[in-house]
């Protein structure tokens, strides 16, 4: 009877990390989500700016050119309309990209953490696993050293990894020269 309890419990428990999981994913998807949709409309906006910048421009130099062909003295022409209409748009576009950086910033930040939070997961998953196999005798102290160091240094060093990783994604560096400086780090065995 109680090996049966043993795994009704254990099964009780993995269907709470289960859940728990599912839910914290659901979570950063809807944050991840909700970034892209405001960083997707502030784009439309920029784009709608942009068009509406090149019809002012393009309807001041018709203005312009109009001018010249109409007189034979120096052109004295009056753009002040033209301007004051142009202005406002210039200064919005100008927030929208410093808008997009931000939210493209913080939905850096976010990967960046969420990222972090599993290597650090990773790391007290593995040394929970690690410490009940020294303490049941199936690996040695020195087995768990080697191991448990691994993932300890991919915590430690988890930014300089994370630079590694993403001089190989840009083809800076190839898979040899990653896994030699992984190796280096001690983030891989």
């Amino acid at each position: 009877m109680g090996f049966f309890k043993g795994l009704l419990q254990t099964g009780k428990s993995l269907g709470r990390n289960i859940g728990g999981a599912f839910g914290d994913a659901a979570n950063r998807t809807g944050t991840g989500a909700k970034i892209a949709l405001q960083i997707s409309a502030l784009e439309m906006e920029q784009g709608k700016l942009e068009r509406e910048y090149d019809n002012l421009c393009t309807a001041v130099g018709k203005k312009y050119i109009e001018y010249l062909m109409a007189m034979d003295k120096e052109p004295e022409i009056n753009i002040d309309a033209e301007i004051r209409r142009i202005l406002p748009n210039v200064k919005r576009r100008e927030e929208i990209e410093d808008e997009i950086a931000e939210l493209k910033a913080s939905e850096m930040q976010n990967q960046f953490t969420e990222e972090f939070n599993n290597a650090q997961q990773e790391y007290f998953t593995q040394k929970r696993k690690l410490d009940q196999a020294l303490r049941g005798g199936i690996i040695t102290q020195a087995e768990y050293n080697e191991k448990i160091s691994v993932y300890k240094s991919r915590v430690e060093n988890f930014e300089e990894i994370r630079r590694i990783r993403a001089q190989y994604d840009m083809d800076i560096i190839s898979k040899d020269e990653m896994r030699r400086k992984l190796r280096a780090l001690g983030a891989e065995a």
